[in-house]
């Protein structure tokens, strides 16, 4: 599983795209950026694939200097199908939810507690978590607040309160039990129902936009307006703002309709009415289906390009249709999403454990004389390399019981491995086939033949 929103593969194939566009220093310092377990890898990855798409359809120079001194992302100087002209000065930003989730740290009670649960005998999977909160500040600047604790009060109030509670649970396991904290501002519970068997866990959304200001997509654009300082008379000047963990670009008309919240497109309307120095915005997010009675989810790039309305056309090079022309065929270069922004935001901090399972396997069967299973390739490496134990192996992939192992039940059955095959696979991994064939005398016991 790859750390980022698109597979390690394509944004190798992207680097070396770039070569040449970029100079080697320029190379050298995203691939050291995406080689750095930080918060920069997540940003450095969607400049990366917004530089390269760019890149594949007009003219691309990456931090040229302007005549103020400041060296943006993008300078396009692109050629319409009609022969018209458009240069493009621009910004490439990721925009982060990380300031609202260091106030309101539910990772921290919702992480934390089933391992202190574990600890202390007793099944997380039967407790259920309720957190309130609701808005705070004045009109125009206000925000959604959950009723926690800082995040070391929230640590300390675990181990302080929540740890006693679940001791006195082991008295009475078979009875309903409720905690809640001593503090009176602090409004959340944790319930634990000895019959429940799937964990849950509610709270308010506190990555919402009450406020068209005061929300992390507003602040990180309102960041980069000096960024563009300086472009020559007649550029478009464009920021493009990718989904780094954002709630807002994840939200839709309908969502703020109902809780009187504003959506990320209104939010960046209000912002281009407020900052005449940049032209438009365009907004990249990855949007997820889930399939109906189905673990499999469907992932796809969302785009949307705003441009302020009131732009004098006459102080473009180009007027709008082929602003737009140069951003739908930029779009189509960009890579399929294999992970959400939400999840690759917290892998991208964390090294890539090589030595975990990835525990991807098909088994088919035709019959008693004909099965086959397919394994991660990546897997098959560690464990034969010695990297990955036999123990851990078989637990990721649930063949410890030697009943659903099927290399343990062809062994049994005096069946070889006839034919190997590799499945390359778009993601980060491939599938390695295994054929066993007929019984083996080479490894059973003798028998009549069947005719």
């Amino acid at each position: 599983m790859t750390q980022f929103v698109f597979s390690r593969r394509d944004l190798q194939i992207r680097i070396k795209r770039l070569q040449g566009v970029l100079s080697n220093e320029q190379i050298f310092g995203i691939i050291k950026k995406l080689n750095t377990p930080n918060e920069q890898r997540l940003p450095t990855m969607w400049e990366l694939v917004v530089l390269d798409a760019f890149a594949q359809v007009a003219s691309v120079r990456h931090e040229a200097p302007l005549p103020s001194g400041k060296c943006p992302d993008l300078l396009v100087d692109y050629q319409s199908a009609a022969g018209g002209k458009l240069v493009v000065v621009g910004d490439v930003l990721a925009v982060s939810d990380r300031g609202l989730d260091e106030m309101n740290p539910v990772d921290v009670l919702f992480e934390q507690t089933p391992v202190i649960a574990r600890k202390h005998g007793v099944d997380p999977v039967k407790l259920a978590y309720r957190i309130n909160g609701g808005p705070t500040g004045k009109r125009g600047q206000v925000k959604i607040q959950l009723a926690l604790p800082n995040r070391g009060q929230m640590i300390a109030l675990l181990h302080s309160e929540v740890v006693p509670w679940l001791k006195a649970i082991n008295s009475k396991p078979h009875e309903h039990a409720l905690f809640k904290p001593s503090n009176k501002k602090c409004d959340f519970s944790i319930t634990y129902d000895p019959v429940q068997t799937t964990t849950m866990g509610s709270y308010t959304s506190y990555d919402v936009a009450p406020s068209k200001e005061v929300n992390p997509l507003y602040k990180a654009l309102k960041a980069k307006t000096g960024q563009l300082e300086g472009a020559h008379e007649g550029a478009f000047k464009l920021l493009v703002a990718c989904d780094g963990d954002c709630g807002l670009f994840r939200s839709n008309v309908s969502m703020a309709s109902m809780g009187g919240t504003f959506t990320g497109r209104q939010v960046v309307d209000h912002f281009l009415t407020k900052h005449s120095s940049i032209d438009g915005v365009l907004l990249i997010g990855v949007e997820e289906k889930r399939e109906v009675m189905s673990i499999h989810t469907t992932r796809m790039l969302r785009y949307d390009l705003i441009v302020r309305a009131s732009i004098d056309p006459r102080r473009l090079t180009s007027p709008h249709a082929e602003l737009d022309e140069l951003v739908r065929r930029a779009l189509i270069h960009f890579p399929e999403p294999r992970q959400a922004p939400y999840n690759a935001a917290r892998r991208c901090l964390e090294q890539e454990n090589s030595q975990r399972a990835q525990g991807r396997f098909r088994l088919v069967s035709r019959g008693a004389g004909s099965m086959s299973v397919s394994i991660s390739s990546r897997d098959l490496m560690q464990l034969l390399s010695g990297n990955l134990s036999q123990e851990d192996f078989c637990r990721a992939y649930g063949f410890h019981n030697k009943d659903v192992n099927p290399f343990a039940l062809a062994l049994s059955q005096g069946r070889l491995i006839q034919r190997a095959s590799l499945s390359k696979l778009d993601e980060d991994d491939d599938l390695v086939t295994f054929e066993f064939g007929q019984t083996d005398p080479a490894i059973a016991p003798f028998f009549t033949p069947m005719d």
